[in-house]
C-alpha cells in the first residue's frame, strides 16, 4: 500500500512538477515512505542506553526500523524497473539510503544489493538522466558512509581516536596511506565487498565521463564522483605487507 501510494503522488508530480522542481517534493515523498519500514522493538535496557534524542524519537514512532528481505526486495526491484515512473524511482533512490534519521537500517548483505542496483541504473542509458544521477550521487554517499564507519570501527583508528593528538587524528588518512597506522585483518576483509564495488564504480563513472552521447549533468557528476574515488583509500590495498617490495 505504501509504495501505491507513493506510484500515485509519483503520477501527480510528473504531471504538475518539472524535473527541477522534484528535489523540492523529495521530503513529502518520504513522509509516504515512513511507514514502510518495520517498527523497531527495543528492550528497556537497549532504551535507556540511546541518547536523549534517540530516545524521544522511539518513543514518539519516528525511528525507522528494518526492512525484511520481501519488502527489501520490492524497493530494489522497483527502483530498477524501467516500466516504473521516473519520480517514483528517484524518491525511492534518496530515501532508502540517504538518511539514518529518516532511512531504513539496513544489513551488511542489503547495503551491498543497494549498491548494485544503484551501480545497474547508473550504467543504464534507458533510464530517465535525473534517475541516473541521484543514484549515481547516493552511490557515491554510500561509498563515503560505509566506507568510514569500518575505518572507524578499527581497533587501531579507535585507539588513535582516543589518545592521539589533534594534528594525528586530522592526519589519519595520511597516516593510513603511509603505512604507519596498519588496519586490522578483520577491517581489511569487510572492506573487501566495497573496494571490489568500488573499483567497479569507478570503470562505469569513466564510461559515463568519456561518452559523447551521455547528458552534461551526468557526465559533470562523474567527474566528481571519480575525483573522490582517486583520493579516496578505498582503492588503495591497505595491507602493510602489499606495500613491501619483493626479495
Amino acid at each position: 500500500q505504501t509504495l501505491t501510494a507513493l506510484r500515485q503522488f509519483g503520477k501527480i508530480v510528473e504531471a504538475k512538477h518539472s524535473p527541477m522542481e522534484w528535489p523540492q517534493l523529495k521530503p513529502t515523498a518520504w513522509l509516504i515512505m515512513e511507514c514502510y519500514p518495520e517498527s523497531p522493538h527495543l528492550s528497556p535496557e537497549e532504551l535507556a542506553k540511546l541518547p536523549d534524542r534517540a530516545r524521544r524519537n522511539y518513543q514518539e514512532g519516528s525511528v525507522p526500523g528494518p526492512l525484511s528481505e520481501k519488502s527489501f526486495g520490492k524497493l530494489v526491484a522497483a527502483i530498477g524497473d524501467r516500466r516504473e515512473g521516473a519520480f517514483f524511482r528517484y524518491a525511492l533512490a534518496g530515501w532508502v539510503s540517504v538518511d539514518e534519521d529518516i532511512s531504513p537500517e539496513l544489513n551488511n548483505s542489503q547495503k551491498e544489493q543497494l549498491f548494485d542496483t544503484y551501480l545497474s541504473v547508473v550504467s543504464d542509458p534507458q533510464s530517465p538522466e535525473l534517475v541516473r544521477r541521484e543514484c549515481g550521487d547516493i552511490a557515491t554517499r554510500l561509498l563515503q558512509r560505509e566506507h568510514r564507519r569500518i575505518i572507524y570501527s578499527d581497533d587501531a583508528v579507535k585507539d588513535l581516536m582516543r589518545t592521539g593528538t589533534p594534528e594525528r587524528r586530522r592526519a589519519l588518512d595520511t597516516l593510513l596511506a603511509s603505512g604507519e597506522i596498519s588496519l586490522t585483518a578483520k577491517t581489511r576483509e569487510r572492506l573487501a565487498p566495497w573496494r571490489q564495488r568500488a573499483t567497479e564504480f569507478q570503470k562505469v563513472l569513466v564510461r559515463v565521463k568519456d561518452d559523447e552521447r551521455e547528458p552534461q549533468s551526468l557526465k559533470d557528476q562523474a567527474t566528481k564522483s571519480l575525483a573522490w574515488l582517486a583520493h579516496s583509500l578505498l582503492l588503495r590495498d591497505s595491507d602493510p605487507a602489499a606495500k613491501r617490495p619483493k626479495d
